[in-house]
């Protein structure tokens, strides 16, 4: 099974290899930016450790019965050590996978399971994960498995924070680009306000946030994201501005294309780590 972004109609009906995917719906019955978006809006994201699967017989879905307790909560603030209970689809003798938008899961894997993670938008009795989305993940960890974009459930430990500021060879930005790679995500500092350090401050986008901001895109070979400028209220796409940084050789691009059809632009040149310009009385130098 592949990881990353995927087209739900190419998977098969059961889910899911250890840390891989979380699991997919049997026949999908919604477009896949409707579980991308479930998973980037729920309340928790949480990592479990399985206590207890039973498979309640003679129930044609809902028919496992998962008994867990929290182990971290990466979004939200529910407590390590709270138990859930709650149901999901499984495949087991007798019961074949249903079309429908929740997943389905193997009932034999998913009861040797040891650890799991899932996104919940809450934690009321038997209220599943979101679109009933598990995923078996290797290990209890201090840092997720499991992101929301695309699903993927094996994501690498986090590296140590990078701050980057990134200057132009071609192209006609005036000033360089400052951003911060942490955690799976990143930062833009915004300096607009450069005589109030109180303006001074890291955002999640190059853009005014008018809907949930994209996500990162991690790859052995670079980091990638996308800015996207709307009208206000967030009802009509404008823009897209999409960096691009090559891991190893830090040489970036920066491609800004509007939606009018006009040519994009784009900038092309290279970054270097330099001090968190959040840090106290910190200057960035400007690329030489």
């Amino acid at each position: 099974m592949r990881t990353g972004f995927v087209d739900r109609r190419s998977l098969p009906l059961i889910a899911v290899p250890l840390g891989c995917l979380l699991a997919v719906a049997a026949h999908a019955a919604l477009p896949p930016q409707y579980y991308h978006e479930a998973r980037k809006t729920a309340a928790s994201h949480l990592q479990l450790r399985i206590d207890e699967v039973r498979l309640l017989k003679g129930l044609p879905y809902d028919n496992c019965e998962v008994g867990a307790t929290v182990l971290r909560d990466f979004r939200g603030d529910i407590a390590p050590g709270t138990p859930l209970h709650f149901t999901l689809n499984c495949q087991a003798p007798g019961v074949r996978p249903m079309p429908g938008p929740n997943a389905w899961h193997d009932y034999s894997l998913l009861r040797e399971a040891k650890f799991a993670e899932a996104f919940f938008r809450g934690i009321s009795p038997r209220t599943g994960p979101v679109y009933g989305e598990l995923a078996i993940v290797e290990a209890e960890r201090d840092s997720p498995w499991c992101e929301a974009e695309s699903g993927r459930c094996d994501l690498p430990p986090p590296e140590p924070p990078l701050v980057l500021e990134c200057g132009g060879e071609r192209g006609s930005w005036s000033n360089p680009l400052i951003l911060r790679i942490a955690d799976h995500r990143i930062a833009y500092w915004n300096a607009a306000g450069a005589g109030d350090a109180a303006e001074r401050a890291w955002s999640p986008q190059l853009f005014p946030a008018e809907r949930t901001p994209d996500l990162l895109e991690i790859t052995p070979q670079s980091y990638s994201h996308a800015s996207r400028l709307f009208t206000e209220g967030g009802e009509r796409l404008l823009a897209t501005r999409t960096i691009t940084i090559d891991r190893a050789t830090l040489a970036f691009q920066d491609r800004l294309a509007r939606i009018d059809g006009s040519e994009p632009q784009v900038l092309t040149g290279t970054c270097r780590p330099v001090e968190d310009p959040a840090s106290a009385n910190t200057i960035v130098q400007p690329v030489p």
